[in-house]
């Protein structure tokens, strides 16, 4: 019995969809869940990983906002700049959402372009 012009399509729609997926960056000696997990630098599990997203920021370069996302977990907070520009910003050491934040709190800061693809990852104390 042939399998009908349907049942085809569907399975190359699948094919297509699960063969062009690209899997996200690895970034070395980084626990991305401790990361997402430390809303605001609040528990201090950020500036553990402080130095491996140093040694690593250039594997951000080029991702976009849901990639970041999936990484990183959502911002805490972001910023809508001119030219359809936006950041993401992740305090690192306790920022303006913790109870024991410090006065100049080191944040990472996530430039994204027009199009949505990250093209400038530094740090910065506020």
């Amino acid at each position: 019995m042939p399998i009908p012009p349907v049942r085809i399509f569907q399975y190359i729609i699948l094919v297509f969809c699960f063969g062009c997926s690209q899997s996200l960056p690895k970034i070395d000696n980084f626990n991305a869940s401790n990361w997402r997990e430390d809303k605001f630098g609040c528990r201090g599990n950020r500036q553990d990983q402080l130095a491996a997203l140093q040694e690593n920021k250039d594997v951000l370069l080029g991702l976009n906002q849901n990639e970041m996302s999936e990484i990183l977990g959502s911002p805490d907070e972001h910023e809508l700049y001119e030219r359809n520009q936006k950041f993401f910003y992740y305090y690192i050491t306790p920022g303006s959402g913790c109870d024991q934040a410090k006065p100049n709190p080191i944040r990472l800061q996530i430039r994204f372009s027009a199009m949505g693809i990250a093209n400038e990852v530094f740090f910065e104390n506020l």
